[in-house]
């Protein structure tokens, strides 16, 4: 099973400031980063996410992405459903 993954900071400049990070770890997801919303949601919708591989900085029992996914995709099919019944009903 592939993992799909990512690391969403909207202010990262902020959050280095505020946090710091490790300099291997941020260069180690840097392929998978985002700070614009923008992207990332049109990348987690398109199934274009990047895969990394065996990488010791990657919590393999986090499944944040999954859960994300499956609420992108029951509001979406909320949408759908609405639009045929208003279609169907004649309001379009």
């Amino acid at each position: 099973m592939i993992r799909w993954f990512c690391q969403y900071t909207p202010n990262h400049a902020k959050y280095v400031d505020e946090r710091g990070v490790y300099d291997d770890v941020m260069h180690s997801l840097a392929t998978v980063r985002y700070s614009d919303s923008k992207a990332l949601l049109n990348d987690l919708i398109s199934y274009q996410m990047t895969e990394i591989h065996n990488n010791a900085f990657v919590n393999k029992d986090n499944h944040a992405f999954e859960t994300l996914s499956h609420l992108i995709q029951k509001a979406i099919k909320k949408i759908i459903i609405k639009y045929y019944v208003i279609q169907k009903d004649g309001f379009l």
